[in-house]
């Protein structure tokens, strides 16, 4: 997966300049309708962009955000934050009559942030997001979701969450695929460990501390991001989707584990987060990295285990310098 083609806006797409963050609670009901099989998408991602312009993080907003995954880095935004802001336009595009999935069901299988400076809270933002990509999986079909915040023109924050659809036709490939040309099978693929996993996996983790996880930490999160996905909220509503009872979300996970390693990380960093298993809730979790925060230079290599007899890696994250 590679950011350096996620900025650019791919050709043929149009861009969609809102005046105003789109309303969660009409995206909500449009994912919930789609989940009941009411409507249907097309079989190609739409080409549009959303934009929104202007936009300024609320100090509340951004406190209360940080008390959920553990707190900011002295005076900055923390790193998966721009991630919360974005959520309603990326709920507005993935909730829209032409996208081809409903969105209740897809798996957030894999993130990478690339922030090329650091953002604070009051300053203005100008959000983008879009969905590209769309190829075919042993499982399914996986798109990306693309996010890019500039500040004062320049590209400041970039994100591609990697989702997989289950099920249904993976020889369906988008015509606005970068890999349209790619045969099924060949180059990067989600289930593979990125590349800076690879190398940092050769490096023994160990264990840096332990989290104990409440039963109501889903509603705080969605409280905070504003991702009110029913599988993290009550053991009622993840019983409904397959679940025995609320898990986590893959992005608090990321953005505590992040939180927990950074110190000493400069504000240019790339993140890439792989979420492998759910982290129930509620649970105690082990916290594991190949250094101890703070401690040396270069890439930190995490993982976030459940307190079971395998040690069941739930989220592995690599966090280095550089965007």
């Amino acid at each position: 997966m590679s950011l350096g083609t996620g900025v650019d806006l791919p050709a043929g797409y149009e861009v969609l300049d809102l005046p105003a963050s789109p309303a969660l609670p009409l995206s909500f009901a449009r994912a919930a309708l789609r989940a009941a099989g009411v409507g249907g998408g097309s079989r190609e991602l739409p080409r549009v962009a959303y934009r929104l312009a202007g936009v300024r993080p609320d100090p509340a907003h951004v406190a209360r955000y940080a008390d959920v995954v553990g707190g900011p880095r002295a005076g900055r935004l923390p790193l998966l934050y721009p991630n919360a802001l974005s959520f309603p336009l990326q709920m507005a595009l993935m909730t829209a009559p032409g996208f081809p999935f409903p969105v209740i069901g897809m798996v957030h299988l894999e993130n990478t942030v690339r922030q090329s400076r650091g953002l604070v809270a009051g300053t203005a933002l100008d959000l983008e997001v879009r969905a590209e990509n769309l190829r075919p999986h042993r499982l399914g079909q996986v798109l990306d979701v693309v996010t890019v915040v500039r500040q004062g023109g320049h590209v400041a924050w970039t994100q591609v969450g990697t989702f997989l659809r289950r099920g249904g036709s993976s020889s369906n490939r988008s015509s606005n695929s970068p890999d349209a040309a790619r045969p099924a099978g060949t180059g990067p693929s989600p289930s593979a460990p990125p590349d800076d996993a690879d190398a940092a996996d050769q490096a023994p983790l160990h264990r840096i501390g332990s989290w104990a996880l409440d039963a109501g930490l889903g509603r705080a999160y969605a409280a905070a991001a504003g991702d009110r996905n029913p599988i993290h909220l009550y053991p009622l509503t993840a019983k409904a989707f397959g679940f025995s009872r609320p898990i986590a979300h893959g992005l608090w996970t990321a953005a505590r584990l992040t939180h927990a390693v950074e110190a000493g990380m400069p504000a240019e960093v790339t993140c890439v987060a792989r979420f492998r298993k759910p982290v129930p809730l509620p649970s105690t979790v082990d916290v594991l990295a190949d250094r101890a925060p703070g401690e040396g230079a270069g890439p930190v290599h995490a993982q976030v285990r459940r307190q079971d007899a395998a040690g069941t890696v739930c989220c592995d994250l690599v966090l280095r310098p550089g965007p």
